[in-house]
C-alpha cells in the first residue's frame, strides 16, 4: 500500500486547519455517497446517451444502473426523514415526502422504505469500481462540499471514468458543481480526475481540490496512487496535477500540469 501527502512550501508560519468535514451522523454520511453515487451514474449515462445513442448496450446498461442509483438514493432519504431528529423534516422534503411524514414515520414505514431501497440496489448491478468518496469544509464555517470519483467495470479503450463534485441545498440534497466523464481511448485528451486531497494552495485559509490527472500512463489496474507512483517510476515521467477552486457554486480549474488541460 502506497500512501502519500500533500505539502505546501511557505515562508510564513500558520496554524494547522483540517478541512474534512465533521459528519454529525453516519447515516447522513451513507445518504451522501449514496446520492452522489447516483449523480455520477447519472453523468455517466449521459455522456453514453451522447456518444452512442439510447440504443447501444453500454447506454441501456448505465440508464438502468442511473435510475437504480436514485430511486435508491430517494428510499434512503425517505427512510432518513422518517426516522425523525433534527433535519428530519428537511430529509422529507427534500425526498418530496409529504408534511409531516418526519414526525409521524413508524418502524413498518422506516423498514419499507429501507426494502426499497436494498431492492433497487440488488435489482441492477453496480457497474463502478475503485470508487472514492470524501467531503470538506473547504473554509471556515462553511458548508460540505463532495466528490465523487470511479470508474466502470470494463477496461481498455472501454472503460469510463467519471469525477463529481457537489455541495449540499438547503434540503441536504447533492447538486453538482463539476462534473466530468471521459474513456479509456480519451485519456490523452480528456485525463481521468482522481482526487488527492484538500490543500490550501495559496494560503488565504480556503482550500482547494488536488487531483491526480490521470493519463494514458496511469490509469491502468491498481489503485490510483498506486498506479501513479508505480508507472512515473518505471516511465521516468513526471505525475500530472490539476488544482480546482469551489466557489459560489462552481469549480474553476486554477492549475494543471497537463498541457492537455491548461485553463
Amino acid at each position: 500500500m502506497v500512501a502519500q501527502v500533500v505539502a505546501v512550501s511557505d515562508v510564513t508560519t500558520d496554524e494547522p486547519h483540517p478541512f474534512r468535514f465533521a459528519w454529525p451522523s453516519a447515516g447522513a454520511q451513507a445518504d451522501a455517497e449514496a446520492s452522489m453515487h447516483a449523480l455520477a451514474l447519472r453523468a455517466l449515462a449521459t455522456a453514453a446517451r451522447a456518444t452512442f445513442g439510447p440504443a447501444a448496450k453500454t447506454d441501456q446498461a448505465l440508464q438502468q444502473a442511473a435510475q437504480a442509483a436514485e430511486a435508491a438514493s430517494a428510499a434512503r432519504a425517505k427512510a432518513t426523514a422518517a426516522q425523525g431528529g433534527p433535519g428530519a423534516a428537511a430529509a422529507g422534503v427534500a425526498a418530496g415526502a409529504a408534511p409531516g411524514a418526519a414526525s409521524t414515520g413508524t418502524a413498518r414505514t422506516r423498514a419499507a422504505a429501507k426494502a426499497r431501497a436494498a431492492k433497487a440496489v440488488a435489482a441492477v448491478a453496480d457497474p463502478l469500481r475503485d470508487e472514492q468518496f470524501s467531503a470538506f469544509e473547504l473554509s471556515y464555517g462553511a458548508g460540505a462540499t463532495f466528490v465523487y470519483t470511479a470508474h466502470t467495470d470494463a477496461s481498455g479503450a472501454d472503460r469510463r471514468y467519471v469525477v463529481v463534485i457537489a455541495q449540499p441545498d438547503f434540503y441536504g440534497r447533492p447538486h453538482a458543481v463539476f462534473t466530468q466523464t471521459t474513456r479509456g481511448d480519451m485519456l490523452g485528451q480528456t485525463p481521468a480526475l482522481r482526487l488527492v486531497d484538500a490543500v490550501d494552495a495559496d494560503g488565504d485559509h480556503r482550500a482547494e481540490l488536488l487531483f491526480d490527472a490521470l493519463g494514458n500512463e496511469g490509469a491502468g489496474s491498481g489503485s490510483a496512487v498506486e498506479r501513479t507512483a508505480a508507472t512515473t517510476a518505471a516511465s521516468g515521467t513526471e505525475r500530472q496535477f490539476a488544482l480546482y477552486r469551489v466557489l459560489a457554486g462552481r469549480a474553476t480549474l486554477l492549475y494543471a500540469s497537463n498541457p492537455a488541460m491548461q485553463p
